[in-house]
């Protein structure tokens, strides 16, 4: 799963959401710039050095290691293998995990302010706070 989140006034959410929309085509289709790639690349690998200092986090990755088959090292070699990436291979894996359409655009907020916006994107379903689609209602018995 690939997600992308902003917080943002009523007023302004499908600007929002038209601009993340664009972001992500944009790292589909254009290689990263070397200094920004860098720049992301310190701070992921930094992330992940603090976080061992977690055990809880340590023990769930001894566990990923088992639950999705990685290599054994696959944290030991974490740091190092984020420090090789290169603007073509992050296209390149931008392509693979990030869709290009058929997405799902979650909204929380007010549904009369961000409805009319979102409308343009394609179909628009607003659920109620029991995450029931609004206007319907289920009928026990």
């Amino acid at each position: 799963m690939f997600s992308a989140t902003a917080e943002v006034r009523n007023e302004v959410t499908g600007k929002a959401v038209i601009e993340i929309l664009n972001e992500l085509k944009r790292i589909r289709e254009e290689p990263i710039p070397e200094p920004e790639l860098d720049l992301r690349k310190q701070y992921v690998a930094g992330n992940y050095l603090l976080s061992l200092e977690s055990d809880r986090r340590n023990l769930e990755r001894v566990q990923d290691i088992d639950l999705f088959g990685l290599p054994n090292d696959y944290y030991q070699t974490l740091v190092s293998r984020i420090r090789e990436v290169d603007p073509n291979e992050a296209q390149s894996l931008a392509r693979k995990y990030i869709p290009a359409r058929d997405v799902a655009i979650i909204v929380v907020g007010d549904a009369d302010q961000i409805r009319p916006q979102l409308e343009p994107l394609g179909p628009v379903t607003v659920y109620d706070t029991d995450l029931k689609v609004k206007g319907q209602h289920n009928v026990d018995g």
